[in-house]
Order: C-alpha cells, then sequence, then structure tokens
C-alpha cells in the first residue's frame, strides 16, 4: 500500500507503471510478428487464417494478457486508495470505448495504436474534470462523451474514403445528423492541416 504514496522525481510511481505497460504494450504491437498479426486479425480474420495466422491462439492470448492487465490494475487501484470496491469500474464501459475511439483505433478493428488510445483517455478525463466545472449536468456529460464516439467513428469511415469523395461523405452525415457532421468537419480541417504539414504520412 505504499506504493500509492511514493514517488520518483516527483512522479508518482503508479504512473510509472502505466507508463511501462503502455509502452512495452505499444512496443510489442509494432515490432514483434504476433502483435502485427493481431492487427492482421482485427482487420480481416478468415483473411488472416487463410495466409497460416493462428487466429484462435493469438485471440486466446490477447484476452489472457487482457485479463492479467485488469487484475494489474487492481493492484494499482487498492495501492492508490487503500481499499477495494466490488463496484469499481462499473458503468466506465461507455468511457473506455470513447477514449480508444477517441484515440483513432478503428472500431471495426485492424488500425490503431496503444499510444493514441492512451491519448484519447487523456483527452476523455480532461473532458471529464471540466464539465463538472462548467456546470454541466451528468446526463449531458454522458451525451457528450457519446457525441465523441460518433464523432470518431464518422471520421473513421470517411477517412476509410479516397480524398476526393470526403465531401461525398460529409453530406451524406450531415443529412443524418448536422451537429455530428460539423464536428467530423473540423476534425477532417484539422487532418488536412496536419498532412500538409508533413505530420502525418500514409503507409
Amino acid at each position: 500500500l505504499r506504493m500509492g504514496t511514493k514517488a520518483v522525481l516527483g512522479v508518482p510511481v503508479l504512473a510509472l507503471f502505466a507508463v511501462v505497460v503502455l509502452v512495452f504494450a505499444g512496443y510489442y504491437l509494432r515490432a514483434f510478428r504476433s502483435g502485427r498479426e493481431l492487427y492482421a486479425i482485427g482487420s480481416e480474420p478468415a483473411a488472416a487464417r487463410l495466409n497460416g495466422i493462428p487466429v484462435g491462439r493469438r485471440i486466446f492470448g490477447a484476452f489472457v494478457v487482457s485479463g492479467a492487465l485488469a487484475g494489474f490494475a487492481g493492484v494499482l487501484y487498492a495501492a492508490r486508495f487503500g481499499t477495494l470496491d466490488a463496484n469499481a469500474g462499473i458503468n466506465s464501459e461507455l468511457n473506455v470505448v470513447a477514449a480508444v475511439v477517441v484515440g483513432g483505433v478503428a472500431i471495426f478493428g485492424g488500425s490503431g495504436s496503444v499510444y493514441g488510445a492512451a491519448l484519447g483517455a487523456v483527452l476523455l478525463t480532461t473532458i471529464g474534470a471540466a464539465l463538472p466545472v462548467l456546470g454541466v449536468s451528468p446526463f449531458w456529460q454522458r451525451a457528450a462523451v457519446g457525441a465523441l464516439i460518433l464523432a470518431a467513428i464518422g471520421l473513421d469511415r470517411i477517412l476509410d474514403l479516397p480524398p476526393d469523395q470526403w465531401t461525398t461523405g460529409l453530406d451524406v452525415l450531415r443529412a443524418e445528423d448536422p451537429e455530428i457532421a460539423a464536428d467530423v468537419a473540423s476534425m477532417l480541417d484539422q487532418h488536412r492541416r496536419l498532412n500538409d504539414e508533413g505530420f502525418l504520412t500514409t503507409a
């Protein structure tokens, strides 16, 4: 339990544990064959199986690691708060989905990164801390998270189109939900600026 209050150079030890896990997971998924195979499975399981990837074994391994990390998170939780609560994490599912989707992980699988999901979590945490200060009710706080998910999914689907079809995709989205379309249009403009400035590269 003392680990929950310790710090190294002013940085909490619990945060350092989280950063180590984050860096290792990101490196593994990018540098190891089995990590890259998970992307292939997420993109198209049938095609991955035809290419000789052991789909069942990789998925089983991913769930095992996920469970182990959930247990590790429980240990960190106990160290941080000094107690355990059986209801900890309940109703956090929407925030988790929002964090990974906003962080650039494709909800349909096959693309994204651990680092993007972490940035999405930081963004959602910042928004979640700011909305109560602004006097936004809990209902509209969850509505804002849902709107972020819809905007991120819409942006992901439009970016899958060739650039010359982005306007067509936005027109379709505007017909269905003008507010979400406005958010997606803003994200597309930022994407274009980053691309023009060389911050984005096309594989």
